[in-house]
């Protein structure tokens, strides 16, 4: 059944750093990455709440090879709704683009379901950890909004924008993120949601009008406000969103297992 997403809330499953090894089998840093993955998308998808669109924010090989890609792909394919992906810091966005051609996922830079638009945004930088929106992705953020200024606009980037309180993760954030930030801020009337990867953990902020969402990683999760890498208890996870058409929404946190389940406020306008 097709949706009317000028009536219907537009539900979306954020997926983010699944970080997959180069062959079925392979560990990365001692983890079965392969197998979190599938586990996530297999509770997501049994879930009552049928998504619209999958929405993957980067890291999503450990090493970019066409075999890890090809991982992805094979995961994605059962997937039955478009799969929108973009590149982290460990990914490599041509090839990316190239192994997932002509299946139900691929590299997109933007899509519209009624009265919302999203934007997928590349803040990958060759080499580098930290990230950086380059002109061009501004400017489209930027007459985004200007064509279509009381439309709702939800943007997806790998880097976190703001700080996250954890020193060694903030010291590798959106590098120009506050200029994302000040878009967002000054332009336009609808609802503004930013959502991204990197930090492998939940987080959940205002900043003026814009609410900033963070996913749980599909791989391993980071300790929360920690001055250097450590790994958080918590299992593999994922966030989900409900888009309503006057501009509220609805989100929310999963992990795998029970005692887990988190759930932020809701129907927020």
């Amino acid at each position: 059944m097709i949706v009317d997403h000028l009536m219907q809330p537009l539900r979306i499953l954020h997926l983010t750093d699944s970080h997959l090894p180069d062959a079925t089998g392979g560990r990365v840093q001692g983890l079965d990455t392969e197998t979190s993955l599938r586990a996530v998308l297999d509770h997501a998808l049994s879930e009552p709440r049928a998504y619209d669109v999958v929405l993957l924010t980067g890291d999503l090989v450990e090493q970019p090879t066409p075999t890890a890609y090809a991982l992805l792909r094979q995961q994605l394919r059962r997937v039955p709704v478009p799969c929108l992906c973009l590149p982290g810091n460990h990914d490599h966005p041509d090839l990316l683009h190239e192994c997932l051609i002509g299946g139900n996922a691929g590299v997109e830079s933007e899509r519209t379901y009624g009265d919302w638009r999203i934007l997928m945004l590349d803040s990958s930088v060759p080499g580098r950890s930290d990230g950086f929106l380059c002109e061009d992705q501004l400017e489209r953020v930027a007459s985004t909004i200007d064509d279509a200024p009381d439309q709702h606009l939800l943007v997806a980037v790998h880097h976190h924008p703001v700080p996250c309180g954890s020193p060694w993760m903030d010291a590798m954030m959106l590098r120009n993120g506050d200029a994302l930030m000040d878009l967002l801020q000054s332009r336009g009337n609808g609802t503004r949601i930013v959502i991204f990867g990197h930090i492998h953990q939940a987080f959940d902020a205002t900043v003026g009008r814009v609410r900033v969402l963070g996913a749980p990683a599909t791989s391993c999760q980071f300790e929360p406000r920690s001055t250097s890498f450590r790994r958080s208890v918590l299992p593999p996870g994922y966030r989900w969103l409900e888009l309503h058409p006057d501009g509220g929404f609805d989100t929310g946190v999963t992990y795998l297992g029970e005692s887990h389940v988190l759930r932020d406020v809701p129907r927020q306008h």
